[in-house]
């Protein structure tokens, strides 16, 4: 089972099993293989009971995304704006992102499946949530450091690009990896688990002024 985002500690106990239902119902089979009767039966209750909380499956999806997504942003915008070098930053925000994703296995390839398949619906949301500007947040904090001469001149947009891409893929590879590397889940968990410093050392040692 996911775990819940902390917001849904205010819904009341039949709105909460919903919610839970739903975020691992959306997980396992994407917005596409969800179905309200299964999310109803999931909670415990009826479907009328659960189209009076939420009309149809976009609006209780929407809820789910944006709700999940939040929480991912939530620890990451706290890295952004605090008051460190851009070294400690990346540090922090690699920790943050690989802690979040080990509770959240499947939340990767969800989001990346679900914008592939339902581009304007994920959009919609993304906008409200305002996510690309915390994405032009990261790009200018890239920015800074550079006027700031604590990382070489270079396109701000390709590093964020390298650094995301060595967060995200050892997470939706995850069966590649295991077989390719002939890796047993202990040795994957531990390998993710030190990629926490890895990646951030790696990208420091690329674009670090010596």
């Amino acid at each position: 089972m996911v775990k819940v985002h902390q917001s849904s500690e205010n819904l009341d106990s039949t709105e909460q099993r919903i919610y839970i239902a739903a975020v691992d119902v959306f997980l396992e089979k994407g917005y596409d293989g969800a179905r309200m009767q299964e999310i109803a039966d999931r909670a415990g209750i009826n479907k009328a009971l659960l189209h009076y909380y939420y009309r149809s499956k976009e609006q209780l999806f929407k809820r789910v995304f944006a709700d999940t997504v939040s929480a991912m942003f939530e620890n990451i915008s706290m890295v952004f704006t605090a008051q460190l070098p851009f070294d400690e930053k990346l540090r922090r925000f690699s920790e943050a992102y690989i802690s979040f994703q080990i509770q959240r296995p499947g939340l990767p390839l969800f989001l990346l499946t679900e914008i592939r398949l339902h581009p304007q619906l994920i959009e919609s949301t993304m906008n409200d949530l305002r996510l690309k500007s915390r994405f032009a947040m990261m790009k200018l904090l890239i920015h800074e450091a550079i006027e700031k001469d604590e990382i070489e001149t270079g396109s701000a947009l390709h590093l964020m690009i390298h650094i995301i891409s060595m967060l995200i893929f050892p997470i939706i590879g995850k069966s590649m990896i295991m077989m390719l590397l002939d890796l047993s889940n202990e040795q994957y968990a531990a390998i993710i688990e030190e990629r926490k410093s890895v990646v951030p050392e790696f990208v420091l040692k690329t674009v670090k002024k010596s």
